[in-house]
């Protein structure tokens, strides 16, 4: 992620996923919550999947930071840990994105 704005709005995006499904949350509700205007947020953004995918972009390589063959195996163990630490935020994910 490039930019303080973009980060609060995927930030926003993160913390809004914590409390609904992704399915229910909307431009206009990012847009609130990190204090933006909705031209800023299109200026970002494509739409809210492409948000998710930055912010999931951005915390895998927090989480992995540089594979190697020598760290692989601890690099799947950070991912799964963080994972099991944030279950609301994945079940919203999933339970918002399923095909019906």
């Amino acid at each position: 992620m490039k930019s303080y704005t973009e980060i609060r709005m995927c930030e926003s995006l993160s913390q809004l996923i914590e409390k609904k499904s992704f399915n229910d949350i909307t431009v206009k509700d990012i847009v609130k919550a990190s204090q933006v205007n909705r031209q800023t947020f299109y200026y970002h953004f494509e739409d809210k999947y492409d948000c998710l995918r930055a912010y999931l972009d951005n915390q895998s390589q927090e989480i992995i930071g540089d594979v190697t063959t020598e760290n692989w195996s601890e690099c799947y163990l950070h991912i799964f840990r963080y994972i099991d630490m944030h279950p609301t935020f994945f079940y919203h994910i999933v339970k918002g994105t399923r095909k019906m």
